[in-house]
């Protein structure tokens, strides 16, 4: 199957749809972490976000509910998400602990407390547990309708609060000095909280495409992609959405081609072809461009030094 009659098959319309709605989503809030160098806090959320699915799945079924929905998925996934993000600030901020240990600490608490919970699930006798552990490695074809229709409606929010607040998230990112003195300071750490929180959104919803474990790929490899690319925020973002958006739908076309392949690792590879490619080749910033102007910058000091010699 050519990836054209991959797309325009009625049968992988879902997939199609869902995979490049949460890679626009995910690449373009992607963007934010990525330039905030907190790469490893995707991770984070993404590991503890085990916790409040296995949590939510608990919950639902207490209620009588199918907590394999993506309604709960989301809802469970975020509630740890935050909380994971929290701890990790609180962590850092009242402990001499570096960020990235109190990630550690935060990915481990909620990882290992998600999977005892998953452990249960597999070992109970409640309803609608069978394939709850495809979560784990994403199983796009898994979409439904409904799905995608709560899929769009959350990265519609997402995208519109980033287009709305863009101005603002800039200045706070480049600039935090310069955004307190132009706002007060509760605004600015306002506007932290909500542009950590349509972070957070943004991950989570790639979880039932592209796996808990793996989700850390849909949210910075389109961004760190499309930085070789540009210079500007405003043409990064785009960008990246759309490279996030052409790696989900090739990623899960892989993966339908190659018979019984996971759907999250076959999106990782293709988002990593990305990256390399655009390492190597980007015009500006690519390990090519680089060497031909180091070359040429060699070449025009050797011949300035063989006039001052002459």
């Amino acid at each position: 199957m050519t990836l054209l009659e991959f797309i325009s098959e009625f049968t992988y319309r879902r997939t199609v749809i869902g995979t490049s709605v949460i890679g626009l989503s995910a690449g373009v809030l992607g963007c934010h972490l990525y330039l905030r160098r907190q790469s490893m806090l995707a991770d984070v959320v993404g590991h503890s976000a085990v916790a409040g699915v296995m949590g939510a799945f608990l919950i639902a079924a207490a209620l009588a509910v199918d907590g394999r929905s993506m309604g709960a998925i989301i809802i469970g996934a975020l509630v740890s998400g935050v909380l994971a993000v929290a701890l990790t600030n609180w962590v850092a901020g009242v402990s001499r602990v570096s960020d990235d240990s109190s990630m550690a600490v935060a990915l481990a608490l909620f990882f290992g407390g998600g999977m005892t919970l998953l452990h249960i699930i597999k070992q109970s006798s409640l309803p609608n547990k069978g394939g709850i552990a495809e979560l784990m490695f994403g199983n796009a074809s898994t979409m439904t309708n409904a799905d995608n229709k709560i899929l769009a409606a959350v990265s519609a929010v997402v995208l519109i609060g980033a287009i709305v607040l863009h101005r603002q998230f800039s200045m706070v990112l480049f600039d935090p000095v310069l955004a307190k003195v132009s706002m007060n300071p509760r605004t600015v750490n306002a506007l932290s909280l909500v542009q950590m929180a349509l972070i957070v959104i943004s991950v989570v919803l790639g979880i039932k495409a592209v796996g808990l474990i793996l989700i850390l790929a849909f949210s910075i490899f389109p961004a760190a992609a499309a930085r070789q690319w540009t210079k500007s925020l405003v043409t990064m973002m785009p960008l990246a959405g759309v490279f996030g958006a052409v790696g989900g739908v090739v990623g899960s076309w892989a993966a339908v081609t190659l018979g019984n392949v996971p759907t999250g690792p076959a999106i990782v590879l293709v988002l990593s072809i990305i990256v390399f490619f655009s390492i190597i080749f980007a015009p500006r910033r690519g390990l090519i461009s680089r060497a031909f102007r180091s070359r040429k910058s060699s070449r025009t000091q050797d011949q300035e030094g063989k006039v001052t010699v002459a």
